[in-house]
């Protein structure tokens, strides 16, 4: 799968200047480096982080689970950023920059939305293992695909928010679950908190991305009358 998005990545700057005709193929689909960017993205980080965090406590507060306090979970903080950050770049410029603004030359923006966030979900079914045992994962990737391609355009075109967003979710999973900070109780059935661990596979998990995705659209209604400048 690495060299696979390493691929992705080369051919997205190969059409960007062959078929777009653009000098700046990388900029063209919204991977811009400057200081809003990095504003952008350390608020898509935080925002990834700290909802998913909220996301778990709020298991703990309804007695559906318990956190486990570790110290060789640290060794993981670091790990987890670097993936975060790989898995936030390669998917982003791929489904949020390239596929999602190609889409937009033809289609309209809400067409164009559910085309992208539903490839972006199907991609992550490609084995019987991943339909059969983590089935609703599917429908939080689609609502995940979804709250992704509004933070792109909340931030005009521009890759950091969305970024830093994906980044953070995948860090703050990769350390609470190598790091196994998290514990579920058997009480309560996985399909509500998470199945095979990941919160954003249950239905508590879909509940949250559908908040997300609100503030998103409120957002969005906002910036369109001038009331919101990102």
């Amino acid at each position: 799968m690495i060299w696979l998005y390493c691929l992705f990545v080369w051919f997205i700057g190969f059409w960007g200047r062959r078929i777009e005709e653009q000098p700046r193929p990388y900029h063209y689909y919204g991977l811009r480096w400057d200081r809003r960017a990095l504003w952008e993205l350390l608020l898509g980080l935080a925002i990834g982080v700290g909802s998913y965090l909220l996301l778990l406590q709020i298991q703990v507060w309804l007695d559906w689970a318990q956190w486990q306090y570790l110290n060789e979970a640290a060794r993981y903080v670091l790990p987890g950023l670097v993936l975060g950050l790989a898995v936030g770049v390669a998917e982003e410029l791929l489904f949020r920059g390239w596929l999602l603004t190609e889409l937009e030359r033809d289609y309209s923006p809400n067409r164009s939305l559910w085309i992208s966030t539903t490839i972006f979900a199907v991609c992550h079914f490609l084995s019987w293992e991943a339909i059969v045992y983590r089935w609703t994962q599917f429908w939080g990737l689609l609502l995940l695909g979804r709250n992704l391609v509004l933070a792109r355009r909340l931030t005009k075109g521009g890759l950091a928010l969305p970024i830093g967003f994906h980044a953070g979710l995948v860090w703050a999973h990769s350390v609470v679950d190598m790091g196994r900070l998290f514990m579920g109780l058997e009480e309560v059935p996985s399909i509500i908190t998470g199945i095979r661990g990941n919160p954003l596979a249950g239905l508590l998990g879909l509940l949250f991305l559908l908040g997300l995705g609100k503030i998103a659209d409120v957002l969005l209604a906002r910036q369109k009358k001038g009331k919101f400048l990102p």
